[in-house]
């Protein structure tokens, strides 16, 4: 494989006893992620890449948010001249709802048309659709958007966009709608000395389905967070992160709207190349308009041991976006 060509793989399942997003009950449940792709690059801002993603996730009593889904998708980007380019996006999703025995199948595309005007900005015209066939009703989305990226270094970046999202429900004549919406996407990471540093992340957008609501319908989200790294000595390592995420449930039979608030602190500490020892401080604000559960405030402390054989302990002040993300948005 060149270096051009990657190739990537990725495997995540968990066993929890959480909160359910839709009802506010305990339960347990099991939750896979899996997903394998394959990435060119064919000049020097030209790339192509395919992807396909897997994901259940079963609850102990079988309910409405018990799903798997498929997901292969592409994405290609071209300029044809120095000045001008798009890029693209296309993806196919098909919902298997395991108490219902219904289906979901999803497509969805966008186009970008790239102008750049520096080394570091480009502004573009951006057009998105989707198509969900339901068994019950048909969801339509269209979104026109104009907008611009913004990228001064390789850990940084900017994408901002605004239009108007209008969506259309096929089997409801009395449900259209259109809304302003802003699309963003940022990252940055403050490295202040060689011990410590701050990361900050933000984005928004829709889906068709939450992850861990899948029964609620098509979500539009908003979030930003932040991560404070500081290496305290060679083996003890801090962690403090803030998070903040608006959630918009607008489903065919479903209107609501959740804000979460979160707040971590936590010491890891590596007396050895394989341990690794976490101790960990949660705080979540719940609030939410829904009539069927209720808001709540909840304190959280853990204790982690992790055995790491044959694998250094490298304790790195400035995480990934994705690691970032994960770390922030995770409760």
């Amino acid at each position: 494989m060149s270096k051009n060509t990657i190739l990537s793989l990725s495997q995540n399942y968990s066993n929890s006893y959480d909160q359910q997003v839709t009802t506010g009950t305990w339960n347990e449940s099991d939750t896979n992620r899996s997903s394998a792709g394959i990435s060119h690059q064919f000049g020097k801002k030209d790339s192509i890449a395919v992807n396909y993603d897997y994901s259940f996730t079963e609850y102990n009593d079988p309910n409405s948010d018990d799903y798997t889904s498929n997901r292969p998708s592409a994405f290609l980007s071209f300029w044809f001249t120095p000045l001008y380019g798009f890029d693209s996006n296309f993806s196919y999703e098909t919902i298997e709802y395991d108490l219902s025995n219904t289906n979901t199948d999803t497509i969805s595309g966008d186009i970008r048309l790239l102008k750049k005007m520096t080394k570091h900005l480009d502004i573009y015209i951006k057009y998105k659709q989707t198509n969900s066939d339901q068994d019950t009703d048909v969801h339509d989305t269209y979104y026109p958007s104009i907008g611009f990226d913004w990228k001064p270094t390789k850990d940084s970046g900017i994408s901002l966009g605004g239009g108007i999202l209008f969506q259309d429900y096929e089997n409801r004549t009395e449900y259209e709608s259109e809304k302003l919406f802003c699309e963003f996407d940022m990252y940055k990471n403050f490295d202040f000395n060689k011990r410590g540093s701050v990361s900050i992340t933000g984005s928004s957008g829709y889906s068709e389905i939450d992850d861990s609501a899948a029964s609620l319908g098509f979500n539009i989200y908003y979030q930003a967070g932040l991560n404070f790294t500081y290496k305290l000595t060679k083996r003890l390592t801090t962690d403090i992160s803030t998070s903040y995420k608006i959630n918009e449930f607008d489903g065919e039979t479903t209107d609501r709207t959740d804000n979460t608030l979160n707040l971590k602190a936590g010491l890891n500490w590596a007396p050895l190349k394989w341990l690794k020892f976490n101790l960990a401080y949660d705080y979540n604000d719940f609030d939410t308009d829904s009539t069927i559960r209720k808001d709540y405030r909840e304190n959280k402390g853990t204790i982690s041991v992790s055995f790491i054989p044959s694998t250094p302990v490298r304790l790195n002040p400035t995480p990934s976006r994705k690691s970032l993300e994960e770390k922030v948005y995770t409760y």
